[in-house]
């Protein structure tokens, strides 16, 4: 129900302020006294199209201000994450440019949101509007409320969606039973191959790691490379060091006992570092 509408510089109205309570409202007038501009104002404040035409001469924009009593809209409003409220403030602003702004309980809108809540909120006929008077889906439902049908109708509307469903199942099941018995053969085939790779014997675990080391394998091999090839590489290789490093004291063998034992852990490393890079080369070409 609408309760209240103001009107501010539409059209030719400068300032409106109505009032409504509940009952049966009727505006009357000659050609030209602004019935028309009332319900435009009304039309804008349910989602219709807004134009620069409609502001007046008073201000750079026009605004309609409507307050609607409908609590059982409330869902709806939750819905579209609007405050909930047992009253519906709507208010509609049109500026000079064409553009314009929709607030719902003071929170703002999108035009279609205007629109989808404004069919729920009221129905405007003209006198030449007779297309929804010859509506099927229309008479239909002015019947069923007319005639308390509104069990009945449920009943049939549960008992034909249970048809349908049943229906596709059952048209499920023929295309089924129509399919090539080959299919059965070809998975039955499947079947047998998977139960043969014994999945339930693998080690997850490893093959995991085989995986992840595949995954990364330019990376590992340009790595593992570069390590190698620090080792005993033939320039400045770590190997070549060690070697040198042990020959300088190999020279002065037996003129030191401490420098003796540092020759041999010299060897014993070099024997380590040279065990290190055999490795690393066979992991790179593995």
């Amino acid at each position: 129900m609408l309760r209240r509408l103001n009107i501010r510089n539409h059209a030719l109205i400068e300032e409106a302020d109505l009032s409504f309570k509940e009952g049966f409202h009727v505006f009357t007038g000659e050609t030209g006294s602004g019935k028309s501009i009332l319900l435009g104002a009304v039309g804008l404040l349910l989602g219709d199209r807004a134009d620069s035409s409609g502001v007046g001469l008073n201000g750079d924009r026009a605004v309609i201000e409507g307050e609607f009593f409908a609590p059982e809209l409330s869902p709806w409003l939750k819905d579209q994450d609007m405050p909930e409220a047992m009253g519906i403030s709507i208010r509609r602003e049109v500026l000079r440019n064409g553009r314009s702004r929709v607030f719902v309980n003071d929170a703002q809108a999108t035009v279609g949101q205007l629109k989808e809540l404004g069919g729920r909120l009221v129905n405007l006929h003209k006198q030449d509007d007779v297309d929804i008077a010859f509506d099927r889906r229309t008479l239909s439902d002015i019947l069923d409320v007319a005639g308390n049908h509104g069990a009945v109708k449920d009943a049939y509307l549960s008992a034909h969606s249970a048809w349908l469903s049943a229906k596709a199942e059952l048209e499920a099941l023929e295309a089924l039973a129509r399919a090539p018995s080959g299919d059965a053969h070809y998975l039955e085939h499947q079947i047998h191959e998977l139960n043969a790779l014994r999945l339930h014997t693998l080690d997850w675990d490893s093959l995991l790691a085989e995986l992840r080391t595949l995954q990364h394998a330019h990376e590992l091999h340009e790595g593992i490379s570069h390590a190698a090839s620090a080792c005993d590489g033939n320039e400045g290789g770590a190997m070549l060091q060690i070697e040198e490093a042990r020959r300088a004291l190999a020279n002065l063998g037996g003129l030191d006992r401490e420098v003796d034992e540092i020759v041999e852990r010299f060897m014993s490393l070099r024997i380590e570092l040279q065990d290190i890079a055999d490795t690393l080369w066979q992991l790179q070409e593995r």
